[in-house]
């Protein structure tokens, strides 16, 4: 068997004592009750397992004992489907099984991908692998890894492997500081010396400051806006637009005692409360910003009983209650509020779950709450631009969904709208994070053909309007805080323009997670970012293109009044050089420069035959200049 050959060393001191890691298994051997095994010479045992159906658990396995908080590295081989990891077990007698992580990308032969980084506390007593959508014919679970926090088995496979974690989730999270993350995988990247050509001439796209936008976290919470940081940082980031959502939005406005909530709601009343609104809204009320009101979730009370999902005895209350917010603040606060958004991630009750048990979707349903809800909100203001579901992922396997929804509330649909964050562990390799911003491009182009199908002759505007790294706070993923977030951002940034995204806005303004400020208001290093995409490359975009676009990616605009603007993100972690080709234009004169990266902000300015030569870029940084041609 090629895995007992592979690593029958560890494989006997696995079976000497429980605790050793670590631990090597064949997939077959432990496979679950109504699944296939399959013969393959390529599998590690020359046996693979399968199944025909969704949302099947392939196989489970104990694990080692020993102290709770110890971190483990669990890795599957796999191909052709997606494989999630489920607690399973005595231990979780009288809860539901919960899904820890996923590895979403597959290859059409063998690879070993790790899963993420667990402590035994969260894994339980013992674990299982199920599958999800992909080729079941030749896709399977062929073997399985567990070791210490920085373990690998591609040591012992001469097979190249890319190990990742996509997720499949949005987020309901909570702002936290300084909570450790498990380390990234540690690749050894090696220097290039790139070629990046910039043609003034040819089109690539229109970039906007929405694109370079924002979440307003806060935003509902009159004793945070009201700081002068808070106005000072946003007016310094200065986004194109700001989505007011926060979980809590629609939640018990008594909150704890003497701590601020995020809630518009007055429960006891059952209605808005006006006046903190109005605290909210005069707190804080940025100029040359557009706005965006989220209606989060439906408030407990209009709930069916035991579910997330809103009774269909109170449509209608929903409805007038969303057309109640539009009159507070545009009619009788005359606040001139052009966006709402009508509910967050509520794929999560009407569709998410029914795909992944087998069930008929409830599309339909959450369309039908939304066309009530925009109709009895067009009736206050015909103004206003409508639009949602702020659907949690945008991914191949859920565009039915979307593209049925979108049909459904066409005439009520000014902008379709969904979120991403490319993985759940902090322990995913930096390139594979930056890699799912090119993911994240992809979703923009199924998304943008979908609706210019469904919608030839009027444009309904596509938002990615919640994006971060990480979609596990919990995790306090360092590289959203760090200068790697400017990277991650920047490199999004590119994929929206050039992809035709109308508005993307990143989660979000100020968190101790999250936050382009942290919740003490001082800047982060992604803050920089958007200060300087949103102050020098508004306008024109062009093609621009690099020989080494794994390790060196250019981004260049043409402004009004003749000024140009060019950032050079570097997304490896190895010094690199770049050499600059121009076409249509010439550098002449001084040119002003920016740069962040690992030592923070560095602002100058430099003769333009300094560009000439070669430049030397920092590991995971972006680099700005701006200049007359």
């Amino acid at each position: 068997m090629k895995l007992l050959r592979l690593f029958l060393p560890l494989l006997v001191l696995a079976s000497l004592a429980r605790a050793a890691l670590p631990m090597l298994v064949e997939a077959e051997d432990h496979a679950l009750v109504r699944v296939h095994r399959l013969a393959d010479p390529d599998a590690s045992g020359s046996h693979y397992v399968t199944s025909d159906k969704l949302w099947q658990s392939l196989a489970a396995v104990d694990i080692p004992p020993g102290p709770d908080d110890e971190e483990l590295s669990i890795w599957v081989r796999h191909r052709g489907l997606p494989i999630a990891l489920k607690t399973v077990g005595e231990w979780t007698v009288g809860e539901k099984a919960r899904e820890l992580g996923w590895v979403h990308r597959h290859s059409e032969r063998w690879e070993w991908r790790r899963i993420g980084v667990f402590t035994r506390a969260q894994l339980g007593k013992r674990v299982s692998f199920m599958r999800g959508k992909g080729d079941h014919v030749k896709g399977g679970l062929d073997a399985i890894a567990i070791g210490n926090a920085t373990y690998s088995p591609l040591r012992h496979e001469s097979a190249p492997a890319t190990p990742t974690a996509a997720n499949d989730a949005g987020i309901e999270n909570a702002p936290i500081d300084g909570v450790p993350e498990p380390a990234a995988e540690i690749r050894i990247e090696r220097p290039v010396h790139a070629k990046a050509s910039i043609d003034w001439n040819r089109p690539a796209g229109r970039a906007t400051r929405r694109h370079y936008s924002l979440n307003a976290y806060r935003g509902f919470t009159p004793e945070f806006v009201s700081n002068p940081e808070y106005a000072k940082n946003i007016a310094y980031m200065n986004p194109g637009l700001l989505r007011y959502h926060a979980s809590g939005m629609t939640g018990n406005s008594k909150g704890k005692p003497g701590q601020p909530t995020s809630s518009w709601l007055d429960h006891s009343a059952r209605a808005w409360d006006v006046e903190k609104i109005r605290a909210a809204m005069d707190a804080f009320s940025p100029e040359g910003v557009e706005r965006m009101i989220c209606i989060s979730n439906f408030p407990v009370w209009m709930r069916t009983e035991g579910t997330r999902a809103l009774d269909p005895a109170h449509y209608d209350d929903f409805a007038k209650l969303c057309a109640d917010l539009v009159r507070i603040l545009n009619v009788e606060q005359k606040r001139g509020i052009r966006y709402f958004e009508i509910t967050n991630e509520r794929d999560f009750v009407y569709w998410r779950p029914q795909l992944k048990a087998g069930e008929p979707v409830q599309v339909a349903e959450l369309a039908k709450i939304y066309n009530l809800a925009a109709d009895a909100m067009r009736a206050v203001d015909p103004t206003i631009k409508l639009g949602g579901p702020a659907a949690c992922r945008g991914e191949r396997g859920v565009l039915e969904q979307h593209r049925e929804f979108a049909r459904l509330t066409l005439r009520n649909l000014d902008f379709f709208s969904f979120h991403c964050y490319p993985t759940g562990t902090a322990a995913t390799p930096d390139p594979d994070v930056y890699d799912g911003t090119e993911e994240m491009g992809e979703m923009i182009r199924n998304h943008v053909k979908m609706l210019a199908e469904l919608s030839p002759s009027r444009h309904i505007e596509l938002h990615l309007n919640e994006y971060n790294i990480n979609y596990r706070w919990r995790e306090g993923d360092k590289r959203m805080r760090n200068h790697q977030g400017a990277v991650f951002d920047s490199l999004f940034f590119v994929e929206a323009v050039r992809n035709g995204l109308d508005v993307a806005a990143a989660w979000n303004e100020c968190d101790g997670t999250y936050g382009k400020m942290d919740s003490k208001f001082r800047l982060r290093p992604a803050a920089h970012a958007f200060h300087y995409f949103n102050n020098w490359l508004v306008g024109q975009s062009v093609k621009a293109t690099s020989d080494k676009p794994k390790s060196v990616v250019p981004f260049a605009v043409s402004s009004e009044g003749g000024r140009r603007g060019l950032a050079l993100i570097n997304r490896s972690g190895a010094t690199n050089t770049v050499k600059l080709a121009f076409t249509g234009a010439a550098l002449s004169g001084r040119v002003s420069t920016a740069r962040i990266s690992e030592t923070g902000l560095e602002t100058d300015s430099v003769n333009a035959a300094d560009l000439r030569d070669h430049i030397t870029l920092p590991p995971h940084s972006v680099t700005f200049y701006s200049f007359n041609i």
